[in-house]
């Protein structure tokens, strides 16, 4: 496994499972359903992701080109947009926040929790009084503030003055909760149009039908490449090709023995309804019949 992020997450893990290993893959449908098609020269497909996820594009833009080398220029290889934060640490202090440790502020965390977790979060462990000087560079409330407080000015008077023993931490941890708030307020007002809107008729009828229409003219240009498909322009509906003699025959049996496995996928994760809090299972299950279609492609 060369995926040093894996490798890592691996040492928390008491027994790996095949989900755990081939997840990568998923991802890597759920980059390539948004590929320019068909891809033109300059297209770009950017990724915003933290530092630690690079490591999958990378992955991603190997299985895309391998794609393209076998079956033509299909995608276009994605490339990983970074902000000038690339990863935050967990609010113990951790090299990243993860969920299983606890140690995460969350952007469906409400105003309380925001505030309780900031004021758990660790400062300098050196400083056991507030008249003590402190540590700024390293100290995870003092990374958050420079990450999510606007107000440079208050950053440098609460860094001056941390450094010199002249504030406290709860003063230091009030106005971090603030800052975090009013950055998740928007993010909130969103969060509730969007549940008025999935628990009416508007996904339904506005968003899934012409979702489902690109999904179909896009798979029906993926699955071309390696003649799994033909498409049925007045049904509009995406054909099985059994009689396409251009691939040996062991090479169409593994291709719809993939598809297949695709669509049991696909059943099986769309079985739940639709909610706020489980929002992503019914898209995902499409993401991963289209991860099965690729795998199968670029294996055959």
């Amino acid at each position: 496994m060369r995926n040093p992020t894996l490798k890592s997450e691996l040492k928390n893990q008491k027994s790996a499972t095949m989900g755990f290993m081939a997840y990568p893959v998923d991802q890597v449908a759920d980059i390539y359903m948004v590929s320019p098609t068909p891809p033109e020269r300059g297209d770009r497909l950017l990724v915003p992701v933290g530092e630690d996820q690079v490591p999958h594009l990378e992955y991603a833009r190997v299985l895309a080109r391998r794609f393209n080398r076998k079956y033509g220029s299909v995608f276009v290889p994605c490339s990983a947009l970074v902000g000038d934060v690339g990863r935050l640490v967990g609010t113990d202090g951790q090299a990243k926040m993860s969920k299983s440790l606890g140690n995460t502020i969350n952007l469906a965390d409400d105003p309380k929790t925001v505030e309780s977790q900031v004021m758990r979060m660790f400062t300098d462990p050196k400083r056991t009084r507030s008249d003590i000087p402190g540590e700024t560079e390293n100290n995870p409330v003092f990374i958050y503030h420079r990450a999510f407080n606007p107000d440079i000015a208050e950053v440098a008077d609460l860094t001056e003055r941390y450094q010199q023993g002249k504030v406290g931490d709860v003063e230091v941890k009030r106005k971090l909760a603030k800052a975090l708030n009013d950055f998740l307020d928007p993010i909130r007002d969103r969060r509730v149009k969007f549940a008025i809107l999935i628990s009416g008729k508007f996904l339904k009828q506005a968003v899934m039908p012409p979702g489902k229409r690109v999904f179909q003219l896009f798979l029906q240009y993926v699955t071309h490449a390696p003649r799994l498909s033909t498409f049925d322009v007045n049904n509009k509906e995406i054909l099985m090709n059994t009689t396409s003699k251009s691939i040996p025959m062991w090479r169409g049996i593994t291709l719809r023995l993939s598809l297949l496995a695709a669509v049991f996928t696909a059943i099986y994760k769309t079985m739940d309804n639709i909610t706020v809090h489980n929002f992503i299972t019914a898209p995902d299950g499409l993401t991963a019949a289209f991860a099965y279609l690729i795998v199968g492609a670029w294996t055959a």
